[in-house]
């Protein structure tokens, strides 16, 4: 039987029995700290694991990671619901609904935690029936407003099958945790185990994880190996997303080490780098209590992602302040670096004020702060933030902003698979909404216009330089500065693949036909009569080349096959080189062994200044092959 895994995580006010309720639902007390014992709260991450059967038999297993209410450790419980699948809000039946009820709840919307399951706790002490009234009035209008709530008692265990039975249910009808073929594990706990090494933890997101992986611990830029992976303390092959997951990497160590990992770090399967610097859309519920502030522009402060907090300069780019029930792009400036992905949620926080202050969205995971894009990246933001979900919009914004970009680097930091993207690209490349060249995706306007000034560059060159079999290569790319080699390459070859031709390093339309214009014919002329004086030992190319005229004369004789180009000083009249090719296949046919470049020397009768790159050409042209210190022929 496949087993379903899926994270829930508690959230609710401080002594409101959360722990209480997961030991009593598991069987395992959560508080592992001996100050949480002895203070009897929670002050960090606890976990446990609940495995349930549906009514159709389907087994599932939920991780459960239970949090700290008490509002000074915020920070600890935003780091345990940023990968769940599901809430599990707790409220207690003698308090109702609390401060950090409503901070909790809050948070879980900002993070966009698709479901929730309420529980009440407490229910032999207090009204369980009315608080539940008062939860379903709380929760009116919000996404989860018809999210079960079941009234529970941890002491006497009245309710536990009814809220076990609403966990099951919600989480049956819940797609799978996403696989994109990228993982990531937000790292929550670190610690080492004697004999084994370092072991990290977290709640694995995107991808698969297998024993004897390569991974990357980010923002260190460490390469791992994974020698093991566990869940809930089973060794198992491969960790899927939505699993609880720990990971044994060796190459990691402990403490204040440069290759030790800490919460908040992020294993990554891929060479994904993380930046300092994403644009966002950011939001303020409108149940924001009173005596929050708004946010202003420039103004620092805490963001939570993942299981990071980081220090930001918020710069909202649309307005100069953001209030309650208010939306605003926003450019996230770090003091340190992050792993995100397009879609990424995160929160916002006033830390030393110790409030949470808005949630958001990532738009851009590899943002500039340069300010001549200003207001391009504004419109690519505000195309992006009315459909954030939507891959198309997240393909179509990125080629009209970069304009080219390689298919295997498009929307590398987001969730998507690459079969994906790459489906949506051949759709709307048949669309005329993209152009696909090769490796390389492009904006339509943008590779016409591209591929229209190509095309414009080497009707030039066929009109000023009529003698040439084409436009040099390295011409077209000097006059399209700016271009990567990569884009380039990508428009010789359309063009290849239409009504051009590529002869090594030229280009021409199929029609030119190379012409010697009449001012260089005596030109022509002279540089055959000097090849045919000594055809066997003519004289160098740059002799035979004086001056300007020349050199177009020459270029053309090459291109037309009248004189063969040895190397960069030797050229000889065709008819000589075909004579002295024949000459040595012929003595070659003769020589069973093959003959030493003295032998051919000597029946050619010329000298080593012509030999040596006579041989070396026809060895290019693979007419002969060097076999030690003697040719061959090659066939």
């Amino acid at each position: 039987m496949i087993v379903r895994h899926y994270v829930i995580a508690t959230a609710g006010h401080i002594d409101h029995g959360k722990s209480a309720l997961v030991k009593a639902l598991t069987g395992t007390d959560p508080d592992r700290l001996p100050e949480e014992k002895q203070r009897g709260i929670t002050i960090d991450l606890g976990f446990a694991e609940l495995p349930l059967t549906a009514a159709d038999g389907r087994q599932f297993s939920l991780g459960i990671i239970d949090v700290p209410g008490h509002e000074d450790f915020v920070r600890n419980m935003i780091a345990g619901v940023g990968s769940i699948n599901l809430g599990l809000l707790i409220v207690a039946a003698d308090d109702g609904w609390m401060p950090q009820t409503e901070e909790h709840f809050q948070i879980l919307s900002y993070l966009g935690v698709p479901r929730l399951v309420v529980a009440i706790t407490k229910c032999d002490i207090g009204d369980g029936a009315a608080v539940a009234s008062q939860v379903r009035k709380q929760l009116a209008e919000s996404p989860v407003a018809n999210a079960p709530i079941v009234q529970t008692s941890a002491n006497s265990g009245a309710g536990l099958t009814d809220l076990r039975t609403a966990l099951v249910e919600t989480v049956a009808a819940a797609p799978l945790p996403p696989d994109y073929g990228k993982p990531r594990l937000p790292i929550d706990r670190v610690f080492t185990l004697h004999g084994i090494g370092t072991i990290v933890t977290g709640t694995l997101i995107g991808g698969s994880v297998n024993a004897r992986d390569t991974a990357c611990l980010q923002p260190a830029g460490i390469d791992v190996r994974v020698r093991s992976v566990q869940s809930h303390g089973r060794d198992v092959p491969v960790a899927h997303p939505g699993t609880r997951t720990a990971l044994n990497l060796p190459e990691i160590e402990s403490g204040n080490s440069p290759r030790a990992a800490k919460r908040g770090d992020m294993i990554v399967g891929t060479s994904i780098s993380p930046v300092q610097t994403i644009d966002v859309l950011l939001r303020v519920s409108g149940r924001r209590p009173p005596g929050i502030p708004v946010i202003k522009t420039n103004t620092v402060l805490d963001v939570h992602h993942g299981t990071a907090r980081v220090r930001a300069m918020v710069r909202l780019l649309d307005q100069a302040a953001l209030g309650a029930g208010e939306s605003r792009l926003a450019q996230l400036r770090l003091e340190r670096p992050i792993l995100a992905f397009y879609q990424d949620r995160f929160v916002v926080r006033d830390t030393a004020q110790k409030q949470t202050l808005a949630g958001g969205i990532v738009l851009d995971p590899d943002a500039s702060r340069r300010r001549d894009r200003k207001e391009q990246q504004l419109r690519f933001l505000q195309t992006r933030a009315q459909c954030p979900e939507s891959i198309e919009t997240a393909i179509l914004t990125q080629l009209e902003r970069d304009r080219f970009i390689a298919t295997a680097n498009l929307l590398q930091k987001s969730p998507f698979k690459a079969e994906q993207i790459s489906e949506v690209l051949r759709r709307l490349a048949a669309e005329q909404k993209l152009t696909l060249a090769g490796s390389l995706a492009a904006d339509v306007s943008a590779w016409r216009a591209l591929r229209d000034r190509a095309i414009k560059l080497i009707d030039q060159g066929h009109a000023e330089s009529p003698q040439t079999s084409g436009l040099n290569l390295s011409i077209l790319r000097s006059k399209l500065r700016g271009y990567s080699a990569g884009i380039i390459n990508a428009v010789v070859a359309d063009l290849v693949a239409c009504d051009f031709i590529r002869r090594d390093e030229t280009i021409a339309r199929r029609s030119h036909q190379a012409e010697l214009p009449a001012s260089l014919d005596a030109a022509s002329a002279e540089i055959l009569r000097q090849l045919s004086e000594k055809p066997f030992d003519p004289p160098t190319a740059k002799a035979v080349t004086p001056n300007q005229d020349a050199h177009k004369a020459m270029r053309f004789l090459i291109a037309s096959g009248r004189v063969i180009q040895l190397d960069a000083n030797l050229v000889l009249a065709a008819a000589a080189f075909e004579k002295m090719k024949g000459v040595i296949v012929s003595f070659l046919g003769k020589k069973a062994g093959g003959a030493s470049a003295s032998e051919i020397r000597q029946e050619l009768q010329t000298s080593r200044r012509i030999l040596i790159p006579l041989l070396e050409y026809l060895d290019r042209k693979n007419v002969t092959r060097r076999k030690g210190d003697l040719r061959i022929l090659a066939h």
